[in-house]
């Protein structure tokens, strides 16, 4: 797991934020932020002057002073969120196309292996999380910084009286640290959080084994060994949230602490000046207090906004090492040994070269299936090695897609033919006269949605051919094809010039194919 700092670093690099929005949206932020402060500042000391019976035209400006605050500070804060919201648009629209390629990219054994519900969980809901990263975390804690230094650098200067400038340099100095001290509390925050999760998903999934298990627990006498769990769990969850609530307080006593520090040393260090010079002194130390009440919050933002980003960061991980192909097409089996309820053996080394047509022949349940996954590099063999060109194939990357499965009942989602064929990978044949070549519609126009068996077997068999891979696996591809179907997808298969290794019980398939493999 990567630091937190480098953690938010990275994913804000990935939103790629506009550099103006991004500047107008700071801007606005300061502004805003500074206007609320002088506001807070000069209405205090506005009451405060009033007991020394100023002259009206004091009284005067200083009422105009505070009602021309309080009337840009709305259309300030307006243009902020505005700016903000739509930088985290921007963001949210950025992050879900870097997942969708990073998910598109993946290598079909890892993507065959994810749960569709996690990953749309993440590519919506987690991305709309990192949204806050920009609208309640970094926009607004940089707005309030920059106006606390700019109240501060206006209290040094405070005429005329230039000991003031060590009083400023002071307070800023206890602010400094006091904002220092709130971001050493993030780490902790976050792992209490995880630890929050874990016990979170430990105790759903235990209450779920409940509900599907109690009934049969029950028949065998342990009714209670489940709700056992359940009460155990329910105890590290308690523990875990009262943990959180607990790290929670540490950040408002942190504020209060700094805020009290900020107004001792600002009484300490104050020169002889006016009272009113002094009052608005301490009106700017108390400040302090509204300033990391922002940075609290954007602290607990951040907290839930790296939960997302390790879910999210998570996706970009490529377990264990990988190869890429070299351009060699030639297909190796290696002494394969698959184990199964039958385990399938494919002695000796058994060499295929380019373009070579193989039958793999059984009866059911001898376990082509689970074989074709090997060759496929779904899955590892459990003794040996299955390699093309000099990687073995379970370590290959999908540059270019050397490679290609089709499984014997393959899916598409609703939507437009064309879009079904180059989701995920970029067409190197006129996917157009492969379409035609199997009786398959061409139209741009033409969807996917209600289409038999027989259509879409052979509109994955185009799909598996779109990139021109060097070798095309495919399990039982004509099961649901009659005689003129089958012929037309097998020489479009011939077309192709891969290497080409299926699983089948069609006699037309076997007698095509130049060897066949029996597993018996």
């Amino acid at each position: 797991m990567r630091p937190t700092n480098q953690l938010l670093v990275t994913w804000i690099r990935r939103a790629a934020p506009n550099s103006t929005v991004l500047r107008k949206a700071l801007m606005a932020s300061c502004a805003s932020n500074t206007a609320g402060m002088l506001l807070s500042i000069g209405s205090l000391g506005l009451l405060f002057a009033s007991n020394g019976r100023p002259t009206l035209r004091s009284v005067a400006i200083g009422l105009v002073f505070i009602e021309m605050l309080s009337f840009v500070r709305s259309p300030l804060r307006f243009a902020e969120r505005i700016r903000t919201h739509n930088l985290g648009f921007q963001a949210v629209t950025t992050w879900r196309g870097w997942l969708t390629s990073t998910v598109a990219a993946w290598p079909a054994r890892r993507l065959s292996t994810a749960r569709t519900g996690d990953l749309l969980e993440r590519a919506l809901g987690d991305a709309d999380e990192l949204q806050e990263l920009w609208v309640r975390a970094v926009v607004p804690v940089v707005g309030v910084l920059a106006a606390t230094a700019l109240i501060d650098l206006a209290l040094a200067l405070l005429a005329p009286v230039p000991r003031f400038l060590v009083v400023g340099i002071c307070l800023l100095v206890v602010q400094i640290v006091g904002v220092a001290l709130q971001w050493r509390t993030v780490e902790h925050l976050v792992n209490v959080d995880a630890q929050r999760r874990l016990a979170r998903a430990n105790f759903r999934e235990v209450t779920l084994e409940a509900q599907n298990l109690g009934a049969e627990l029950k028949a065998l006498g342990h009714p209670d060994v489940l709700q056992i769990r359940i009460d155990t769990l329910a105890r590290d969850l308690a523990q875990s949230e009262r943990a959180v609530a607990q790290s929670q307080r540490i950040g408002p006593l942190l504020a209060m602490a700094t805020t009290v520090v900020a107004v001792a040393v600002v009484t300490l260090t104050l020169p002889p000046a006016s009272r009113l010079q002094q009052a608005l002194a301490v009106l700017v130390a108390l400040a302090t207090s509204e300033s990391l009440a922002v940075i609290h919050a954007g602290i607990t933002t951040v907290v839930r906004v790296i939960a997302a980003a390790q879910r999210l960061d998570e996706l970009a991980t490529e377990p264990g090492p990988h190869a890429t192909w070299n351009g060699d097409p030639t297909f190796m089996c290696d002494n394969v040994v698959v184990n199964t309820p039958v385990s399938v053996v494919i002695g000796n080394r058994r060499v295929v070269p380019a373009g070579r047509r193989i039958a793999i022949t059984g009866a059911s349940g001898v376990g082509k299936s689970t074989l074709l996954r090997v060759l496929a590099g779904l899955d590892a063999p459990d003794q040996g090695r299955v390699v093309l060109g000099d990687s073995d194939v379970d370590r290959l990357r999908d540059d270019g897609r050397p490679l290609t499965y089709v499984p014997t009942d393959p899916g598409f989602l609703d939507g437009l033919l064309f879009d079904a064929v180059r989701l995920g990978r970029i067409p190197t044949r006129d996917i157009s006269a492969d379409l035609a070549a199997v009786g398959l519609p061409s139209d741009q126009t033409t969807r996917v949605a209600g289409w038999s068996r027989g259509q879409g077997q052979r509109l994955a068999v185009v799909r598996a051919l779109a990139t021109s891979p060097a070798v095309v696996v495919l399990d039982e591809p004509t099961s649901g094809l009659g005689p003129d179907e089958t012929n037309a997808v097998l020489a479009l298969l011939a077309s192709s010039g891969a290497t080409v290794i299926v699983a089948t019980h069609d006699e037309r398939v076997v007698t095509w194919c130049d060897e066949v493999w029996n597993l018996n």
